[in-house]
């Protein structure tokens, strides 16, 4: 695809066919795309009115809809602090040609969707002004809006004893190192809508080190250890992380781990899938 701005002001050349409110600042996009099988030029034209902060208001596919006469509008909700804290789901407008709607949020843009299009959007919360973190959310729909149904965040750090760390040699051996200090790993506890919950720890890095859901009273762990490059040698599922050293039975690992190898560039070399024959990779 070959995106072609042809205009990031008001005052720029339009592209013709299409609709512009000059009372507000716009971008328009023309993107070329493959020619059919006669070889036609084909296009698709997208208008996007920005705000008073340079952002996304309104974004406008220009006919872009399979059903013929109609614009796909994805409209920008920000809250006080600057951040999206209703995150619209795009809708189709007849006949509008990239003109920016007279309300981009009236539920009646989304009379498509039926009882449901006043609540066409997904309310987030955010942790604070500073770290920007969703701490809650809720799927678009009126079932989950009149429910109160909504998933939650919260952060934290692992706690000593929580972690295991498996360290991998060069050539693919691991060794227990016991467990990651207190504080090392940030920990994100998710809670969805019916109330199971999910928890992920990542390094300072951001690789994730460990993943766990709570079924019933049992905690379902994944493992991922990596080498001292932080490439990612090894994935323990579940099967396998409720043994009890079992990353000193080769047979085991062989059955349920996933394994990498690499190359002295860091390209992967092997892959090997679980209970199967290994898959090499060669470069020239």
């Amino acid at each position: 695809l070959l995106a072609l701005w042809l205009a990031k002001e008001a005052r720029a050349q339009q592209v013709p066919g299409i609709s512009y409110d000059k009372a507000r600042s716009f971008r328009s996009e023309r993107i070329f795309l493959e020619p059919d099988s006669s070889n036609v030029e084909r296009y698709a034209n997208r208008v996007a009115f920005l705000d008073g902060f340079g952002r996304e208001y309104v974004a406008i596919d220009v006919q872009g809809s399979p059903i013929a006469g109609y614009d796909i509008v994805q409209p920008f909700h920000y809250g006080k602090d600057g951040r999206i804290d209703r995150a619209y789901l795009p809708c189709a407008l007849a006949g509008n040609y990239g003109k920016l709607p007279e309300n981009p949020f009236d539920p009646e843009n989304w009379q498509l969707i039926g009882q449901d299009k006043g609540y066409a959007f997904s309310p987030i919360a955010y942790e604070g002004r500073l770290s920007g973190r969703v701490v809650a959310s809720m799927k678009p729909g009126k079932a989950w809006h009149e429910a109160g149904k909504q998933a939650t965040f919260e952060y934290g750090y692992n706690a000593a004893e929580e972690v295991r760390l498996l360290a991998v040699g060069a050539d693919g051996s691991l060794a227990d190192e016991g467990f990651y200090k207190a504080g090392i790993l940030e920990k994100v506890t998710a809670t969805d809508e019916d109330g199971r919950k999910a928890e992920t720890f990542t390094d300072k890095d951001g690789k994730t080190i460990l993943t766990r859901e709570l079924l019933g009273s049992e905690w379902l762990e994944t493992w991922y250890a990596y080498d001292e490059k932080g490439q990612l040698r090894y994935v323990f599922p579940p099967e396998l992380t409720k043994e009890s050293n079992f990353w000193t039975d080769k047979e085991k690992l062989g059955l349920y781990a996933w394994s990498f190898a690499y190359d002295k560039e860091g390209r992967m070399v092997e892959q090997k899938a679980p209970g199967c024959e290994p898959v090499t990779y060669k470069y020239e």
